[in-house]
């Protein structure tokens, strides 16, 4: 038996198929030649081999979008427990350490805050106006809302003094949060 032949014999079965090509091989007249039935028996394993194989990917695949399945409806349900919670709970301001109306150095209150905005192109950056007992000057740090903020820029600065004490007043101050 040659390569030529086998590869022949091949062609034939994979165009005459696996179910005639088992049902030729029970009658003994279309396969005269040993070498020729024995080679049909070893394609058909090999089919059946490839078969098996791409049965167990299959299914092994399948195995996998199973558990992929359960593990998204998993992370669904810890989402929708995690909203109504929210929603059973809902958010309270956190208590904070310094009064949000006052402007602390080292925990000790400096100033009042009049008015102040986030900026929200500048990612916090605060714009205060405040009066306050002592001078402020860039590059300094101070406590605003339980955050650490430098000062950038000091714009409008007033002074007076007012029950014999030195009071400051500015229009504007630009701060950089740099903490919590």
């Amino acid at each position: 038996m040659t390569t030529d032949e086998q590869a022949n014999w091949r062609i034939e079965f994979e165009k005459t198929g696996e179910a005639q090509v088992r049902r030729n091989l029970s009658n003994p007249a279309i396969y005269s030649s040993p070498a020729k039935s024995d080679f049909a028996r070893q394609w058909l394993r090999e089919r059946e081999a490839a078969r098996e194989q791409r049965e167990q990917q299959t299914y092994s695949y399948t195995r996998r979008t199973l558990w992929a399945a359960v593990a998204a409806v998993l992370v669904g349900v810890i989402a929708i427990i995690i909203a109504g919670a929210g929603w059973l709970y809902p958010n309270e301001p956190i208590p904070t350490k310094t009064n949000p109306n006052f402007i602390y150095k080292s925990l000790s209150r400096i100033g009042h805050v009049q008015l102040f905005r986030l900026d929200q192109v500048l990612m916090g950056q605060f714009f205060l106006r405040i009066d306050q007992a002592e001078k402020l000057t860039p590059a300094e740090v101070i406590e605003f809302h339980d955050a650490h903020c430098v000062i950038i820029a000091v714009e409008g600065e007033r002074s007076a003094v007012i029950e014999g004490r030195s009071v400051f007043t500015y229009d504007h101050i630009d701060c950089r949060i740099i903490g919590r």
